[in-house]
């Protein structure tokens, strides 16, 4: 290849041996010269053999123990030596042409930064396949900000940004893309950089806890979730719940009308999402039922995760933010 700048790709890593090696692998194994990208993972103190495994293959075992994912991705990203950033996760596999299609899309389009969409891999769960409805990384317009599994950059762009934010337990991703947007820069998530993701949620457990886990920093950060549609969703779901419980006990007569406003709402959540996907997958009757149960659990996991955010937000103020 003609005009290859050096790449640094920073994994961060907990308890990853499972799924590491594979995509550690994948990494090794792209079309874009070995000798111009740097492998980075950074440890956040894993107890298993996720170091062992990654000192196989990575250029850099790093160690960062006891912070958040964004400061994990810091910490390899300020030691990397590459002109360009690529961040990714350690349970995602790639095209061969992952690397040489990213780097080419960034030396095409000045003032860009370029995000893939995740896909399923083979024989996904009905999890997987009814909530990610993109089977072959195709539809990307499900997702307009980054994700930390699929993330090009040019360093000093990364820099100049002031990076990921360290202070949030998820969604350092997404504040990363606003922040990015409020310098000019453009956001462009392109199919071809899409990866399978092995650590998509492949039970209705995994599911919900995973919602419950993003759903924590609202009340952390409530000036962030005022500007987010999901947060109000999942208060109006919160409120709807409670006034139904309530409702129940203390006023039978309105319970059929706020029973009937409760479903109401994943089904709004399930129309969109359906329509953005591809036809070929959002026609048929029998994927409304799948895809309006797993918004069911979106919706109430995300409330859940409301509460859980306020307990927290009482019984530690020192995680609360400005």
């Amino acid at each position: 290849m003609v005009n290859t700048p050096f790449c640094s790709i920073v994994i961060p890593a907990l308890n990853e041996e499972e799924s590491i090696e594979q995509c550690l692998m994948s990494l090794t194994d792209q079309s874009y010269p070995r000798d111009s990208y740097e492998i980075i993972v950074v440890d956040n103190g894993s107890e298993d053999d996720t170091v062992t495994i990654a000192r196989r293959y990575a250029d850099k075992v790093l160690e960062k123990v006891g912070v958040n994912v964004g400061a994990v991705r810091n910490h390899g990203a300020f030691q990397a030596r590459g002109e360009i950033l690529i961040c990714t996760d350690s349970d995602c596999l790639f095209d061969k042409s992952w690397i040489e299609n990213g780097v080419n899309l960034l030396k095409k389009n000045p003032g860009h930064v370029f995000g893939g969409g995740l896909k399923s891999g083979d024989n996904p769960t009905w999890v997987e396949k009814y909530w990610l409805l993109n089977d072959h990384g195709e539809n990307t317009r499900q997702q307009k900000d980054l994700m930390g599994s699929c993330i090009f950059i040019w360093k000093s762009d990364f820099l100049d940004t002031g990076a990921f934010r360290e202070d949030v337990s998820s969604g350092e991703d997404t504040e990363l893309s606003q922040s990015l947007e409020s310098t000019g820069l453009t956001i462009s998530i392109r199919k071809e950089l899409s990866v399978v993701h092995m650590g998509n949620a492949k039970t209705v457990g995994a599911f919900s806890r995973r919602q419950v886990w993003h759903a924590e920093n609202y009340i952390r950060n409530i000036r962030k979730s005022v500007r987010d549609p999901v947060f109000y969703l999942a208060l109006s779901f919160l409120v709807l719940l409670s006034a139904l419980v309530i409702s129940v006990i203390a006023y039978p007569s309105v319970s059929l009308g706020l029973t009937a406003l409760l479903l109401t709402m994943p089904a709004i959540l399930s129309a969109k999402r359906m329509l953005r996907a591809k036809p070929s997958i959002a026609v048929g009757l029998k994927s409304l039922m799948p895809v309006y149960v797993l918004d069911c659990l979106y919706l109430g996991s995300r409330s859940l995760g409301v509460v859980k955010g306020l307990i927290d937000y009482g019984r530690f103020p020192e995680t609360r933010q400005a």
